[in-house]
This record gives structure tokens, sequence and C-alpha cells, in this order.
């Protein structure tokens, strides 16, 4: 469970009365992400009057606790007692929105060569770099490599945890804070990372650390700014709403768990109905085939 997140569930019973349509599939990802090789998930259609919504239930393996099939089975009794699942209730409820042109972070991952043509590819401004499986030294060399070819971008990194708080101090003595919007979860441990969040000027990013409950007081340190929220790992509006009134001096930036076309658009319907400004994290689409 987030922080701050739904500990009580809403009545979801209302679910029960609708008349549903389940669709699992099963994709593979081209390359694996999150050490992950296939994406499962259920996408749930409603047909209400002419139009017809849709909704996803896709634990993250690895990340969730619940099961597919818990997940499912939690959603068809109007539970709610998982975030997948509530994800997938409240988005049921969500209104339609008007359309309107949503920034996204389009996501870099695996070798310099490989990010650089990925990069050529993209048509947005913001790019998420994974440096995680990277020593510091190729970090920098990858990032310098970015910045030069790339100067019109905004860089948002993503360490996921992989390095040390001494590697994390020699690659930024390479950099100036204006050069990226963010470092997410640079180091190993919770431990460390409060050294960082007390030293550094970068701008850093909670995503893993929103799940453990010691790291609540990560949130009163200025340096933290932003939160990468995974709606599929966190819960729905209700969850989001809580953790919007706590951390009111933070931004925070909704991100994908891999999901389908569907749960990206349910992402994006959310950042509208949060009314939110910062890029959405949805571009791994492209990773499904």
């Amino acid at each position: 469970m987030g922080l701050y997140s739904c500990s009580h569930p809403l009545d979801y019973s209302w679910v029960k009365s609708l008349d549903l349509q389940y669709t699992r599939y099963s994709r593979s990802l081209h390359p694996p992400l999150f050490g992950i090789k296939k994406r499962e998930g259920c996408v749930v259609s409603y047909a209400k009057t002419s139009a017809t919504k849709e909704v996803e239930i896709a634990p993250l393996p690895g990340r969730s606790q619940e099961t597919l099939e818990e997940a499912i089975e939690d959603f068809q009794q109007g539970m709610g007692r998982f975030p997948s699942s509530r994800f997938a209730l409240e988005s049921l409820t969500l209104p339609h929105y008007p359309k309107e042109e949503i920034p996204f972070s389009f996501l870099l991952t695996g070798s310099v060569e490989t990010m650089r043509d990925d990069a050529r590819l993209s048509t947005t401004t913001y790019m998420k770099v994974k440096i995680g499986h990277f020593s510091w030294k190729e970090a920098v060399f990858c990032l310098k490599t970015l910045k030069s070819l790339f100067p019109e971008k905004h860089w948002a990194l993503d360490g996921n945890r992989g390095w040390t708080f001494e590697e994390f101090s020699a690659f930024t003595r390479s950099f100036d804070p204006s050069d990226f919007l963010y470092i997410e979860e640079p180091v190993s441990s919770l431990l460390a990372l409060r050294r960082v969040a007390q030293t550094t000027p970068f701008r850093l990013a909670l995503d893993e650390s929103l799940y453990e409950t010691s790291a609540k007081e990560l949130l009163g340190f200025p340096s933290i700014s932003t939160l990468v929220v995974k709606p599929t790992l966190y819960g729905g509006l209700t969850d989001l709403i809580a953790l919007q009134k706590h951390a009111r001096d933070k931004e925070i930036v909704l991100s994908s768990s891999v999901e389908s076309k569907v749960g990206l658009k349910n992402i994006e319907k959310l950042r509208q109905a949060l009314q939110l400004k910062t890029p959405l994290g949805v571009g791994t689409n492209r990773f499904f085939f």
C-alpha cells in the first residue's frame, strides 16, 4: 500500500450490477522491461448508451502484491482491496474529458546507442532515461552524449535504486542541477536516499519509496521535488487525492506500469481529474508486440 493511500476502500458494490465484458490478454515485451518478458492483464468493457468505457486490470509482476486472478475477482466483487483493482474500478467512474494535448515523457532504456536511436524517433521534448544499469562513469558518458545530440530536450533520470551514495555523488559532479528535471530513486537504500536528500542540490523523485511507510520523513526534504506514481501500484483517484493533499509542495508525475493503451488512456484521465501539469510517464506502449 502506498503512502497515504486509502486504507479503507470505498463501496464499489455497484459494479456487480453492470453488464461487463472481460477480455484477457498476454503480450510479449521487446525488449523486456523491469525484467518482464510478457505482460498479462484484463480489459473490462462497459457499454453505456452510445459510448463504451474500457478499463484495465494489470498487476505488475514483481511489484504488485496481488495476482491478476485475485485482482479480477476483487474487481468483480466490488471490493477494491488492491491498488490495481481500485484503479480499474475508479476509472469506470471518470467522466469524459475534453481532448487536450497532453505532454508525455519518452522512455529511453538499454545501451547508449539504442537510446540515441530511439531519441531520434521521439516527437516529445521530455525524455526519461534509465541509468541504474550503468556504472556512474557510463551514465556520465550516456547523458553527455544524449544532451549534446538533443539540446532541446528536457531530461529526467531513473536510477532504479542502482547506485551507492558515493556513486551518485561521483555522477552528479559532472553535471549542474539545472541539467535534469529530477533524478528518481538513484540509490539502493532508504538510508542512502535520506543522506542524498540531505546533501544534494539536485531535484530528486520518489517511486519505489512511496510504498515504504518509513519513507514518510523523506517528504519533508525540499530536494524531494517529485513523486512518480503508478496508479496500477498505488490505486485510483481517491488514493491520489489523498496523496496530493499530504504532499502539496511536491509535483506528481503519473507513470505507466507497462499497461496497454486502455490503461494508459485512463492514466491520462486521472491526470486531467487531478489537474496536473506534469508530463505523463506513459511512453511504454511501443514495447508491446
